[in-house]
């Protein structure tokens, strides 16, 4: 789901200080119900077989293929330098405007 989406692409950001581009590509899971969760299979077969052996249901899902779209705009509060990316997930573009 969307919220689920955002929330991985906002700890990327904040809570693992990674770049615009590199949170919009890194992979996502989705919860559905239960156990039952898809996963893109770059988290690597690692990831999936401990969850799989704590009881997860687990879908793997071709890399970039597991859902949600983002387009981010982070902006540099000290330098006003603005950075974008768009989600390879789907087709986008990041322009540039003077203000």
């Amino acid at each position: 789901s969307q919220v689920q989406w955002n929330f991985q692409v906002l700890s990327n950001l904040l809570d693992l200080g990674m770049g615009v581009e590199a949170a919009a590509a890194a992979p996502r899971w989705n919860w559905s119900e239960a156990l039952h969760v898809r996963m893109e299979s770059d988290f690597g077969d690692p990831a999936l077989a401990t969850l799989k052996a704590k009881g997860h249901e687990i879908e793997a899902t071709p890399p970039l293929g597991g859902g949600g779209r983002v387009q981010l705009i982070r902006m540099d509060p000290a330098t006003g330098q603005r950075e974008g990316a768009c989600d390879p997930r789907v087709e986008g573009s990041v322009l540039t405007a003077d203000r």
